[in-house]
Order: C-alpha cells, then sequence, then structure tokens
C-alpha cells in the first residue's frame, strides 16, 4: 500500500487567461485538454496526462489528486476514510479527464483529495531511450519539468502573530522549502474548524 506521489493540483483562478498564459510562458506547461471554463496542463519531464488544472471562477484549491500504487490501494484507503468520518465518493473513468477509476474523500476541512491508479499517459517530451537531459526546442519561460513537491498551510495558522511574529510570509515560505524540500508553498485562508494549533 503506497501513495506514489501528487499527481494533480486542481485550483480556482479569477482570470482564466491571464493565469493561463502565467502557467504556459512563465512556467512553460503545455495545454493538454480543455473544456468550457476549464483547462488541463502539464510540464515537459510528466508522463501523465496532466498535472494541474485550472478553473474559471473565484480562488481557491478545488482539490488534490494522488496516484497510489494498485486499485487494491483504493479499498484500503476507502476503508480507512471511512472510519476517520471522511466523505467518500467512488470515481469512474471520465469523471476527471485523463484520470481511471478512483476514489474522492472529502475531510471534514471540506477539503477533498482524489486518489487513483491509473492515469492517461501521455509521455514526456524526451522520450525514455537515452534522453536529452531536456527538450531540445520549444521550451518557454523557465520550462518546468515537472509538479514535484506541494505544500500546502494556512495563513491563519503559520501567520497568525502568536505563531511566527517576526517572520514575514516569504521568510515562512523560504524555511519550510529549506527545511522539507518542498518546491511550492500553497496558502490557504482560514484553517480547519476548531484547529487549536493557531
Amino acid at each position: 500500500m503506497s501513495v506514489i506521489r501528487l499527481g494533480y493540483v486542481h485550483i480556482r483562478v479569477s482570470d482564466l487567461d491571464g493565469t493561463a498564459e502565467h502557467y504556459r510562458n512563465t512556467l512553460g506547461m503545455d495545454t493538454v485538454a480543455e473544456e468550457s471554463g476549464r483547462l488541463y496542463l502539464k510540464s515537459w519531464d510528466e508522463h501523465d496526462h496532466h498535472s494541474v488544472v485550472l478553473e474559471e471562477g473565484g480562488v481557491g484549491l478545488v482539490k488534490l489528486g494522488y496516484k497510489v500504487e494498485n486499485s487494491a490501494d483504493l479499498d484500503l484507503y476507502e476503508e480507512r476514510a471511512t472510519r476517520f468520518g471522511a466523505r467518500i465518493q467512488r470515481m469512474s473513468k471520465g469523471d476527471n479527464v485523463g484520470a481511471c477509476d478512483g476514489l474522492r474523500i472529502t475531510l471534514p476541512s471540506d477539503h477533498t483529495l482524489e486518489l487513483y491508479s491509473d492515469v492517461e499517459y501521455l509521455g514526456n517530451a524526451t522520450g525514455n531511450w537515452n534522453p536529452d537531459p531536456w527538450p531540445r526546442e520549444g521550451l518557454r519561460g523557465i520550462g518546468v519539468p515537472r509538479l514535484d513537491h506541494t505544500l500546502i498551510t494556512t495563513e491563519e495558522c503559520l501567520l497568525n502573530p502568536n505563531r511566527n511574529p517576526d517572520l514575514s510570509r516569504e521568510e515562512i515560505e523560504q524555511h519550510l522549502k529549506d527545511y522539507l524540500g518542498v518546491s511550492k508553498v500553497l496558502w490557504l485562508g482560514a484553517g480547519l474548524v476548531d484547529d487549536e494549533t493557531s
């Protein structure tokens, strides 16, 4: 039983065109699918269908998708999530673009996690046999190779004056990156209901 990696981050944005411009031309990601008000993107060294979903309408995290080792893991996580008191729902192929059967878990905080064991494979830009270290042409912006690590934290907790009064948001992010090895920090406004940590 194993969660292999973060598979995708699905976020809402207030300006889909402007945000897409940033992800495509600053980060260098490619659009692999489009729906009305929604874009699916991946980086050049990612094999799976997508790693980022941008959705028009508001601002914030919609859900996170995690790839698990095999389909039997879904049964185990379903049982554990049920015991924990989370709401669960089975997903079928086609519920999410590119993803196969899976499990949607809504945590008591109302955050949504999706677990899946299989996803449509698109391959990367360099191939697998004796590949170049990066694509020879077609890179834009900084050419992010992949979505690798994401830390999700809350402003309510880490930016609370009684928690880190001498550190700015940027300094806290740098500490998290240095100590935890993450490359991206996502900030949510509020924490969990009845959270006693702030």
